[in-house]
Parts: structure tokens; C-alpha cells; sequence
């Protein structure tokens, strides 16, 4: 059985694919240096060359396909099972510059209806709205204000329902529905409005709530130098056990003694439909696509801004390259990829999350020597 020491040379063998390379890197003692060495070996530049394609993953023929299937589901009365094909189509929908896109639009809208259906009345409202910035069809628009206004009288929004009345006669007009059809449908929705028009009643509760509880953990009194810690622990230190926390007083069971946000954090790829990407919310009943790729969803279109601003437009349409990279890197004649690839992209999205000008003005602080973290000299007054 091959030792760790050969299995490290045989890996850095696979890597560099040049018995004098590895000599020459292994001389090496700063991790600066090694970085540097390993972005100009022949064998990297090599393999960037011949992977550096972006693939997004937008299809217009998936869309279809999934927006179809949830049509499907929804005629059934299978609603969460439509509205996770809705979002499938949503996250396949290729679009514009502007963010347009009519297979992206139709899907939105049809999402809306088994929102609505399953009860979830504001979420069906935020669809509607986000279909007509999508590029909606014009002859089809009828339907969704039709549809927002009779949510809205759900709301007990009536001023807002009539106040749409005007919207819903333009985009009747721009259907292409026959004369009868559209005066028809025009006379139902005004008598609808004018049952509603000096309505009074309070807002009922009937929008449904999802079931997803709030995870927020309360730590409590925090320790004035390390605020995630709370005042009850200590931090020790020792030579031959390094670094390690202390109870400072009795704590009760079930305490919350430390609270900290990640400082990065990714959902696995096969659950990118279930977790907004930025934040790891809970999306299965409705989630925001990335524009270009089709291999994130978020909760809002603000942690879709987050995350594009920071370490996404880094991400986007490079999702392969962890899993090219980690292929090409073999031990004992076995790939090694699974959860090797999840952490490279945990590594990658960790430092993608600043621009090169940020980890360029701050270097000398990235690569000091706190004393107060892990050593003797730190200071717990």
C-alpha cells in the first residue's frame, strides 16, 4: 500500500506531468511562490487552454420541455410538483440583454397560477409582476392582469383592483381574442370590480404560510473581544494543545455559546432548485434565475444583485471547471472527485467573493501574523 508521502509526489506527478517540475516545486517553501509556480507550469496553461469554454446551461428546448411537463402536473392538480417543473424552466429560459425572454415569461406566469392555486397569494402577485418585466406576450396579458386583479380583491386591495381596471381593457384589446369573447370577459371583470367597490371589510388571513421556520440562533451576551463567542466561554492557550475554549461559569444545557456568520458558504449542486444560492433560503415553491447561467436560483432579485456584484459573475458559466480540473488529478490510477470538488468550489467562491484590487491593497494584513488568534500572547482582558 502506497504511502502518504508517495501518494503526495505521485499527485503532484499527475499535476505537472514532469519529473524536474515537481523537484523544482517541492524546493519550494512559500506559498506565494508555490501559487505562482503552479499558474506557470506548461501543464496548467496547458489545461486552461483547452478548457477555458464557459458553458451556461440555457436551452430553449429544455425550457419547453419542463414548462410542458408542469403543465402537465398542474392539470392533474399536482401543484408542488408543477411549480418544481415551473422552476426548471425557469432556470433553463435563455434571454436577452435586458433580461427578457418569452419562454422565461410564460413559465413565470404559469408558476403564478399553482402559487395561487396552493393558496400562496403574495408569491403568485410577485410572479405576475416579474412575467410582464420578463417580456411577456402581449396578446397574452389579459390573463395576468385578470388574474392580479382578482388576487388583489383576495388582498382586500380594492383600490388597487380597480385601480387596474384600465390596465386589463388595454391588453384585452391587444388579444386576440373575438368581440364576443373579450366583451364577455370585460363585463365580468367590471361587475366583479363594482361588488367589490365599497367593500369595507378588514383583510382576511388566507394567505397560506410556508412551513420553513427561521433558524436564527440567540447567543446572548457576547464576549467583548470576540463578539460571535459568548461571555460565558474563554479562550486558552497552550503550547502542546494550541488554541481551545473554556467555560468561565456554569452554562445551562441547551446554551447558545457561539453564533457566527459563514464567511462563505455553498449549497450542493444537485440541490441549486432547493436553496437560494447567495443566502441558502429555502426556494422549492419559487425561486429567481442568474440571467446567464442555469445552474443557480436565488429567493429575491436583491440576493440575485449580492451575489452577481460579488462572487457569481467569478462563478458563472464555469461550474465544470472544479470537476476538469479534479479529473485530470489521479492517485493510484482512481479519480478523485465527489466532495474534493465541493470544497474546490467552497476555496474558489471564498476568494472570488473580493475583486483581485481588494486582495491587491490589502495584502500586507492577508499575509500578517495576529498574535491574539492561536498563540501565548493573546490578550483576554
Amino acid at each position: 500500500m502506497p504511502s502518504v508521502d508517495q501518494k503526495h509526489k505521485q499527485g503532484l506527478l499527475n499535476f505537472f506531468e514532469d519529473d524536474d517540475v515537481v523537484e523544482q516545486f517541492k524546493k519550494l517553501d512559500n506559498p506565494e511562490q508555490m501559487i505562482q509556480f503552479m499558474w506557470k507550469a506548461p501543464s496548467f496553461q496547458n489545461f486552461l487552454r483547452g478548457n477555458s469554454e464557459q458553458i451556461f446551461g440555457k436551452s430553449d428546448g429544455d425550457t419547453r420541455r419542463f414548462r410542458e411537463m408542469g403543465n402537465k402536473l398542474f392539470k392533474a392538480g399536482k401543484d408542488e410538483e408543477a411549480i418544481k417543473m415551473f422552476n426548471k424552466a425557469v432556470m433553463k429560459a435563455p434571454v436577452n440583454d435586458s433580461g427578457e425572454g418569452r419562454d422565461l415569461s410564460l413559465a413565470i406566469a404559469n408558476r403564478s397560477a399553482a402559487l395561487l392555486k396552493l393558496g400562496m397569494l403574495k408569491g403568485a402577485l410577485e410572479d405576475i409582476e416579474f412575467a410582464f418585466v420578463s417580456g411577456y406576450p402581449i396578446d397574452l396579458r389579459y390573463k395576468l392582469c385578470e388574474r392580479k386583479i382578482k388576487i388583489l380583491i383576495q388582498l382586500k386591495e380594492n383600490d388597487s383592483a380597480l385601480h387596474m381596471l384600465d390596465q386589463f381593457k388595454l391588453a384585452l384589446e391587444d388579444s386576440t381574442l373575438d368581440d364576443d369573447k373579450k366583451c364577455k370577459l370585460n363585463y365580468e371583470i367590471e361587475t366583479l370590480l363594482q361588488s367589490v367597490e365599497h367593500d369595507t371589510s378588514q383583510p382576511s388571513n388566507s394567505e397560506k404560510k410556508t412551513n420553513e421556520k427561521s433558524s436564527k440562533l440567540k447567543l446572548g451576551e457576547s464576549h467583548p473581544h470576540l463578539p460571535p463567542l459568548s461571555v460565558s466561554v474563554s479562550i486558552e492557550y497552550s503550547p502542546g494543545r494550541g488554541r481551545y475554549a473554556v467555560a468561565s461559569r456554569d452554562i445551562p444545557a441547551g446554551a447558545v455559546i457561539l453564533a457566527e456568520q459563514a464567511v462563505v458558504n455553498i449549497s450542493k449542486e444537485d440541490q441549486g432548485e432547493s436553496y437560494c444560492d447567495f443566502c441558502l433560503k429555502n426556494v422549492c415553491l419559487r425561486l429567481v434565475p442568474c440571467k446567464c447561467c442555469a445552474h443557480v436560483g436565488y429567493c429575491s432579485h436583491k440576493c440575485l444583485e449580492d451575489a452577481s456584484e460579488s462572487y457569481h459573475k467569478y462563478e458563472c458559466g464555469n461550474r465544470d471547471m472544479f470537476s476538469k480540473i479534479l479529473d485530470n488529478i489521479k492517485t493510484d490510477g482512481t479519480k478523485r472527485k465527489g466532495n474534493s470538488k465541493e470544497v474546490s468550489r467552497l476555496c474558489y467562491r471564498a476568494i472570488a467573493q473580493k475583486p483581485l484590487s481588494w486582495y491587491k491593497e490589502n495584502r500586507e494584513s492577508l499575509f500578517a501574523y495576529d498574535p491574539q488568534f492561536g498563540a501565548e500572547s493573546y490578550d483576554k482582558t
